[in-house]
């Protein structure tokens, strides 16, 4: 229920967890494999009723390859990704859910190529643009740095893409235009260590010492609370 009512909000990334933990637990009741489905896909359980049988069926079989990357068995669950790819291969955000297997099992160029291919497909998908700019964060930031901008454009009020794009600002030297972006996520996610860890580094680097200084407090404190539940996500 808790999984269903976080897809009902759009927060897909956790709700996936959620799902994510039932599968780890054993229960692979038809609910659990569509809203696995659901979450991956990013359908929203108002829409289900729009769905037709044939739809629920797939999204049943999109819950059971993410069940499977869930449970680290990649290559049964991108085998299943594969297959459903061929057989339905216009399936809204099929390559997605497709991607974020690949991206799980560490192979960042092909997820990156799915993703891409969802752009195609929607050119003003945001959360593809997200996933490109997260998996090349460290790898490429040089690379990952237009996706996370133009998501930011495509959805300005979504502070996780404020958070990619600062962080690849400071990856990539330019500290001072990352601070705006990490303060926007800053005050989206009050209690997330990692924006204040990030921001008292660009702070320093431009200068700011006091302002550095509070933030590198602010992430003690919070890393001191050790909060286990990252509310980081989109």
């Amino acid at each position: 229920h808790e999984g269903i009512l976080l897809l009902r909000e759009g927060q897909f990334k956790v709700g996936q967890a959620t799902f994510g933990m039932l599968c780890k637990l054993g229960v692979r009741s038809v609910q659990v494999m569509e809203g696995m489905g659901l979450s991956v896909l990013r359908i929203s359980p108002k829409e289900v009723p729009l769905l037709g049988i044939t739809d629920s069926q797939v999204v049943q079989r999109v819950g059971n390859a993410a069940c499977l990357s869930a449970l680290k068995n990649f290559d049964e669950a991108n085998q299943e990704y594969a297959k459903l790819l061929n057989d339905f291969p216009d399936f809204p955000n099929m390559h997605y859910a497709f991607g974020l297997s690949l991206v799980e099992s560490n192979d960042i160029p092909k997820g990156v190529e799915q993703f891409k291919m969802v752009i195609q497909h929607d050119p003003k998908n945001a959360a593809a643009r997200l996933e490109i700019a997260a998996a090349l964060y460290k790898v490429d930031s040089g690379a990952a740095l237009p996706y996370a901008k133009e998501a930011v454009i495509l959805n300005p009020q979504q502070p996780f893409a404020h958070y990619i794009l600062g962080l690849l600002l400071l990856d990539t030297n330019e500290y001072v235009k990352a601070i705006p972006e990490l303060e926007i996520a800053s005050k989206a996610f009050p209690r997330e260590k990692k924006i204040f860890f990030a921001l008292g580094s660009a702070y320093s680097r431009a200068g700011r010492r006091q302002e550095a200084e509070k933030a590198r407090a602010t992430f003690d404190r919070l890393n001191k609370e050790s909060q286990s539940d990252s509310s980081l996500t989109y």
